[in-house]
């Protein structure tokens, strides 16, 4: 969903614009002021308790000399995106071996963005971690695409309705908002079930 589709969905839902064409008039442009601010609301949301969004961070390690092997990586200055870290998603990979380690030995987690690798080994940490949305702006223009997955993205004008629309009628407002809690806690839900599942190799190829 791109954020022209976005807003054309939003003014559909407070029944400012009839059809897909975007009429600017005094209504339109009080909602389309106020949507930003909502919408946000919305991603922040969804991306933090509903479908969060993953990303991955490498961070190779070499062996340092002297007894104190440990290295400080804060992760908000290695992605300004940072969010949490996702339970249990940190490996090991060590040089010129095979395969990787899940929750290896080696690692401190410190406050709510520090990490200490034990680097006495050469090899690769590999951290995942659930990361913010791209924010909506002035200066977002109308083919960006919504920095979430279609599924999560449907629910947003929803959420921003019920929030402009209060004013207007209200049990429509509230009617809009516990849809989108239905929807946020489906989403929950859905992306929760396969947490922390893995599988084993039999034949013993990984």
């Amino acid at each position: 969903m791109t954020y022209g589709e976005l807003k054309v969905l939003c003014l559909q839902k407070v029944f400012a614009i009839e059809g897909s064409k975007i009429v600017l008039d005094d209504n339109t442009r009080a909602f389309l002021n106020a949507l930003p601010g909502a919408a946000n609301e919305a991603l922040a949301l969804l991306a933090t308790a509903g479908k969060p969004l993953i990303r991955r961070l490498d961070i190779p390690v070499f062996p340092q000399s002297g007894k104190d092997t440990a290295i400080f990586r804060n992760l908000k200055e290695l992605d300004r995106d940072f969010f949490r870290l996702v339970p249990g998603e940190i490996y090991f990979s060590p040089t010129g071996g095979f395969g990787r380690l899940r929750q290896p030995k080696g690692f401190r987690l410190e406050g709510d963005a520090g990490i200490w690798l034990d680097s006495s080994k050469c090899g690769i940490w590999t951290v995942y971690y659930h990361v913010y949305p791209n924010w909506i702006d002035e200066y977002t223009n109308d083919e960006e695409v919504i920095s979430l997955p279609p599924e999560a993205a449907r629910l947003i004008p929803l959420y921003v309705a019920s929030q402009l629309y209060k004013d207007d009628d209200l049990a429509i407002a509230t009617q809009y908002r516990n849809e989108f809690e239905v929807g946020r806690a489906s989403l929950a839900s859905l992306y929760s079930d396969d947490n922390g599942q893995e599988f084993e190799s039999i034949s013993g190829w990984i």
